[in-house]
Order: C-alpha cells, then sequence, then structure tokens
C-alpha cells in the first residue's frame, strides 16, 4: 500500500498574516471547498506551504502553526480567543453594540407628566392629547 503525502497549506489575509491554517491530500482542492465560507472573502490567497509523507505529522504541524498564529478562521483551534474580523465573518454582522435604553413611549411620557404635575401636562391637555 502506497501513502500519499498530506499538504499543510495557508491561507493569507491582505496584511499578509494567516488567516487560515490546514492539511489535505489535495490543498488545492480545500481552497475550491473553502471558497464557500462566508470568510474566505478575507482570503487574499493560499499557498501550501511543506508536505509530509505522514498525516500524523502533517497535523503536528498545523497545530504547531496555529498555535503560534492563531489565525481568526481556525476558530475549532482557537478556543478561548476571538478575532473582531472573524466574529464579523462568521456571523455575517458586526460585533453587537449594548442597546441603549428603551424610550418611554408617548402614553408612558403623558403618564409620568400627570403623576408629577409637570407643564408637559398642561401643554397636552390644551393640544386635546389628553
Amino acid at each position: 500500500m502506497t501513502s500519499r503525502q498530506t499538504g499543510v497549506y495557508v491561507g493569507y489575509l491582505e496584511d499578509g498574516t494567516p488567516g487560515y491554517i490546514g492539511i489535505g491530500y489535495d490543498p488545492e482542492a480545500r481552497w475550491v471547498r473553502h471558497q464557500a465560507k462566508a470568510w474566505s472573502r478575507h482570503i487574499s490567497g493560499w499557498e501550501t506551504e511543506a508536505w509530509y509523507d505522514r498525516r500524523v505529522d502533517a497535523k503536528a504541524a498545523e497545530s504547531q502553526l496555529i498555535d503560534h498564529f492563531r489565525p481568526p478562521f481556525n476558530v475549532a483551534e482557537n478556543e478561548g480567543h476571538h478575532h473582531p474580523i472573524a466574529e464579523l465573518a462568521l456571523t455575517g454582522a458586526a460585533p453587537r453594540r449594548p442597546r441603549r435604553p428603551r424610550r418611554p413611549s408617548r402614553q408612558e411620557q403623558l403618564a409620568e407628566a400627570i403623576r408629577t404635575g409637570r407643564r408637559w401636562h398642561r401643554r397636552a391637555k390644551r393640544r386635546g392629547l389628553l
């Protein structure tokens, strides 16, 4: 039985840093499959960095590279490390900002004005809102 070589490949971001690191028997085919992912638009190019005779050696090299570079789109391997660009790409939306407090409705404003005796209550009465 002949063993197949396994390639370690890297998808680079626009700034030249690794955005995704993976392994595969056919890296080009893997790149094509990655094109369907939302984050792939952030990858500017792919390179096969090394070939290994044993898949376990390729997996070890991949793990070392991921630990060193912490690429944003290797989500499963980056537990506990959050990248804003990855959150944006994976969710399709910007990270959520905290909500502003809800404004009181007209009815609630009126009730507050009546309760406190504010001028607004008198103005509302004159305008026929009460």
